[in-house]
């Protein structure tokens, strides 16, 4: 059973992570951190690998629902957090960023 959290099905692999716009759309943007044992990023940037039952999720539902969509990693690993300055940190900041 663990295994099940730590693989993906080799007929989703090859059409998930990041993926082609569909019709010239822009690709959605889901940024990650390590949620064990349910999404592990694992690597260095700019090879991440992403796994656990969340990707497998995500994969399934891009294929039957036809969208695209490319991970963000947060450099500080944070969630993200509003400092007193007024700027925002972690996967709030990286994706009103991008």
């Amino acid at each position: 059973m663990k295994d099940l959290f730590l693989t993906t099905p080799p007929k989703l692999r090859a059409a998930s992570r990041i993926m082609e716009a569909v019709n010239g759309s822009r690709c959605l943007k889901v940024t990650v951190l390590t949620y064990q044992p349910y999404l592990m990023v694992l690597g260095r940037a700019p090879h991440w690998r992403f796994v656990g039952m969340l990707t497998i999720v995500l994969d399934i539902l891009a294929q039957h629902l036809g969208f695209c969509f490319e991970y963000l990693v947060p450099n500080d690993s944070m969630f993200g957090d509003l400092l007193d300055n007024g700027t925002i940190t972690g996967q709030v900041a990286l994706l009103n960023r991008s």
